[in-house]
């Protein structure tokens, strides 16, 4: 029986990690694949499998028998396969908030704003003295 349960264990730890993939592959038609993106996957994942030790932990003390091992699984096994069903509507949902935000656009102002830097009219100008003064194209980026 021990064996058994190892295993299990060894699978369902290759199981979380296929997860994370098939997490990363979903995120990535909506937000991309860079590294922001694997963080979070990364973050949210630890956070998840924190709290299913915690909670899991807490149940087997309750119940130290090899059935509710794997009843839980199961129920695991269900929920995950529930994700590509429910995952679209709420990536859509979220890319279009998103979208609408315009992040990318405001926050480039903003440093560049903090830079002193303005474009006006495809020149670029440095706030001097309390003034405005065009500058080379190659200082601006």
């Amino acid at each position: 029986m021990q064996k058994t349960i190892a295993v299990t264990v060894f699978i369902s730890g290759m199981v979380s990690l296929a997860v994370e993939m098939a997490a990363s592959r979903l995120l990535g038609n909506y937000f991309g694949a860079s590294n922001l993106i694997w963080a979070t996957i990364i973050g949210l994942i630890l956070i998840y499998l924190t709290a299913g030790y915690y909670l899991g932990g807490a149940w087997a003390d309750k119940s130290p028998r090899p059935a509710t091992f794997y009843q839980i699984l199961a129920w695991a096994g269900f929920t995950i396969g529930l994700i590509p069903l429910v995952s679209r509507p709420i990536l859509r949902a979220a890319a279009n908030a998103f979208d609408g935000l315009q992040l990318g656009a405001m926050i480039g102002a903003q440093a560049e704003r903090r830079r002193g830097m303005y474009w006006y009219q495809g020149r670029c100008y440095q706030r001097v003295a309390g003034g405005y003064q065009p500058i080379p194209r190659r200082y601006c980026h």
